[in-house]
């Protein structure tokens, strides 16, 4: 048992040292679920505010395929300085300007646009951004994908509306103007 516990505090400290200084800056932590199968998706998300108080947030996933990739875009129209505080209620007010788009089958996917559910972003001292949503997304039917991107004119479209639930949580911090528009 006495040479046990130098193995066990080695082993302790090795794990440990790892963990230290590794903290993401800015999380983005998901999952979704498409016709009874759950994907993770998560990644780092830093957002854009222009003038307008549009705000577009970024995420890069950690997948390599470009095509393929999960993707989402999640944008609202709210001004941080006048309410701390950024809420909706989909269900309440579809109408409004902010949606969340989840692209699950990558960038020349059809996409999926808020539904149902809510979404609440706050604004913290240090300017960052932390949110926490639990969607229901419905299928954008027509949705042609933009050859812009390199995808075919003949990109997936489905026949009926498809839905998908999408929940999780993020901490984003602010990008320079000129680094959003690369």
């Amino acid at each position: 048992m006495k040479k046990l516990y130098p193995l066990l505090l080695m082993l302790f400290i090795a794990c440990s040292a790892g963990s230290v200084g590794e903290k993401i800056p800015n999380p983005f932590e998901a999952t979704y679920t498409l016709e009874g199968e759950t994907s993770k998706l998560d990644g780092e998300i830093t957002y854009n505010e222009s003038n307008d108080n549009y705000i577009k947030f970024y995420i890069e996933t950690d997948c390599n395929a470009d095509d393929i990739c999960p993707s989402t875009d999640i944008f609202i129209i709210h001004d941080f300085d006048s309410s701390l505080v950024f809420s909706k209620n989909f269900d309440q007010d579809s109408l409004s300007q902010s949606n969340t788009l989840l692209f699950p089958n990558g960038k020349c996917a059809v996409p999926f646009s808020g539904d149902s559910g809510t979404i609440e972003i706050k604004k913290d001292s240090d300017g960052s951004l932390n949110g926490t949503f639990n969607l229901g997304l419905k299928e954008l039917n027509g949705y042609r994908p933009s050859p812009i991107y390199g995808c075919s004119q003949n990109t997936y479209s489905s026949d009926s509306l498809r839905t998908l639930t999408f929940e999780g949580s993020f901490l984003a911090t602010e990008i320079e103007s000129n680094a959003a528009s690369n």
